[in-house]
């Protein structure tokens, strides 16, 4: 009972103390510095410290499912792509692992890569669970992909009842997880889909785009991709608490923004959502879908903003654009460019 009662109020302080921007970064940048796994043990201690584990936030995880269902539609809206019997590459499993068991559901081959094995078993188990507790909404959705997602579903269910590694469960689940440097994907066979959620914007800048082209490469010639990119300094997302404006670290400086606010596991590039577009262009994809997503009030701030002079030539917009969904075919051109922009009070964050 004391256990149960002390630990809310230990975690209420460490948020407290985390909220103080700086602090932040100074102790994430610390624990960067901790070799090898012992550091990702490290830097996973200290977020469960602050957060709790992923399944005592069940609103957060619920969000999470509800914006990959979203982002299967918009797959098979605007790439007319449906997942049943497609090869998809994931970069970045991350630490719930709902959108691979969600691509399982929908009957895809799924091949994943990460940098670390953030992916445990109790979250993916929890992320299995949260489709089974709101089955109409993924059914909505799942079964325009795949008449037999919940022969699929029940599948995935028995992959997670047998013990073991987070790798044996998904290998039950017909899942390839690799692990690999910056997620950079190594050889398998053509895929029908690149997918990101919320990853690219993690990458170093100087591996951009050698993970990206090398990732690309891997499309087939009719191949199609999604990205959300998220534009905003993750050290202060509604969860950290820290009140701090989401775009105001455009204004350091290269190298104190690579010093001082990008570490080892606060890793972020502050590439804007043209410089994606023209990555992606460069590389032979034509974007079919792009949603910007902002925050109303921050163009106009922008306009008397004065950031670091490699984000001069920007336009407000594009700088004040805080996340971008980002659908593309390899190879297509001419096509019409479906390009919505959203603005709203608040973001909701997952």
């Amino acid at each position: 009972m004391e256990h149960t009662a002390v630990a809310p109020a230990r975690r209420s302080f460490f948020r407290r103390t985390a909220g103080n921007y700086w602090i932040k970064l100074g102790v994430q940048n610390a624990v960067g510095l901790i070799p090898g796994g012992l550091g990702v043990k490290a830097n996973l201690a200290v977020a469960r410290l602050v957060q709790g584990r992923i399944e005592d936030r069940p609103t957060a995880a619920l969000y999470r499912i509800q914006r990959s269902l979203r982002n299967l539609a918009l797959i098979r809206e605007h790439a007319g792509l449906r997942l049943g019997g497609a090869r998809v590459l994931e970069l970045g499993t991350g630490w719930r692992g709902g959108d691979v068991a969600l691509f399982v559901v929908c009957g895809a081959q799924v091949t994943t890569f990460d940098h670390h094995q953030w992916l445990e078993p109790d979250s993916f188990r929890h992320s299995v669970k949260l489709i089974r507790d709101n089955l109409a909404a993924v059914e909505a959705e799942a079964r325009k992909h795949c008449p037999d997602f919940a022969t699929n579903l029940v599948a995935l269910e028995a992959a997670c009842t047998g013990g073991g590694a987070i790798r044996d469960i998904l290998a039950r689940a017909g899942v390839d997880y690799r692990i690999t440097h910056n997620a950079c994907p190594d050889s398998i066979e053509p895929v029908d889909l690149l997918y990101t959620e919320s990853v690219l914007q993690r990458l170093p800048i100087g591996d951009v785009a050698r993970v990206l082209g090398r990732a690309l490469s891997l499309l087939k010639d009719t191949g199609a991709t999604f990205h959300r990119i998220d534009q905003r300094d993750i050290n202060t997302l509604a969860h950290v608490g820290n009140g701090r404006w989401a775009l105001e670290y455009l204004k350091y400086p290269e190298w104190f923004f690579r010093s001082f606010i990008s570490g080892r596991f606060t890793s972020q590039n502050r590439l804007r959502e043209s410089d994606w577009l023209n990555l992606l262009r460069h590389s032979g994809v034509a974007a079919t879908y792009i949603e910007s997503r902002s925050v109303d009030g921050d163009a106009e701030r922008m306009q008397a903003f004065r950031p670091a002079a490699r984000f001069r030539h920007k336009t407000a917009e594009d700088m004040a654009t805080r996340c971008s969904l980002i659908i593309g075919r390899k190879g297509a051109g001419g096509e019409a460019v479906r390009h919505r922009i959203v603005a709203s009070e608040a973001e909701v964050e997952g």
